[in-house]
Order: structure tokens, then sequence, then C-alpha cells
């Protein structure tokens, strides 16, 4: 029996001046497993246009110097009406 696939999703609305969705569950179109990603979401925002990234780095890695990158770049792509999704190989 293969692995349950867990809902470990969490949402974030207060810390940030935008919200934050971190490990939103998307199942892979051929059923062979899942991706995990981090949105960053205007608050207040229906339908925006959307900027993913996808990259070899953790989305979620703590180097402080990386964060605030992310933070400063979340907050000026969701201040200028974007949803920014981050997912990682």
């Amino acid at each position: 029996m293969p692995n349950q696939i867990r809902d470990i999703a969490f949402v974030d609305e207060k810390t940030y001046p935008y919200i934050f969705e971190q490990n939103v569950t998307v199942k892979l179109r051929s059923n062979s497993g899942v991706v995990r990603l981090n949105v960053y979401r205007p608050k207040g925002a229906e339908k925006v246009p959307v900027i993913m990234t996808y990259g070899p780095y953790g989305k979620d890695t703590p180097y402080e110097q990386y964060a605030y990158l992310i933070i400063t770049d979340c907050m000026r792509l969701t201040n200028s009406g974007f949803l920014r999704i981050r997912s990682t190989t």
C-alpha cells in the first residue's frame, strides 16, 4: 500500500500584509505524487496575475538573507496585485 498523502497546508492571514498559504498540495496529472507549494496572495483580491517560481532550493529554507528576500519580494509583488507561487524540486 502506498503512503497516504496528508494535507499539511497552513494559512496565515495575520502575520504579513499578504495571505501566506504554506504547503498547498497539488496532485500531479499522472497521479504519481504531489507537489507542495507556498502561495503568497494579495489580501482582498479574487482574480490576479500569477508569478510562479520553481527551483532546486527549499521553498521553506530558513536562510536569514534568503528569507528576507522572499518576504520583500512577496510584499512587493502582492502590493502590486500579483499572486506568487513558489515550489521546489
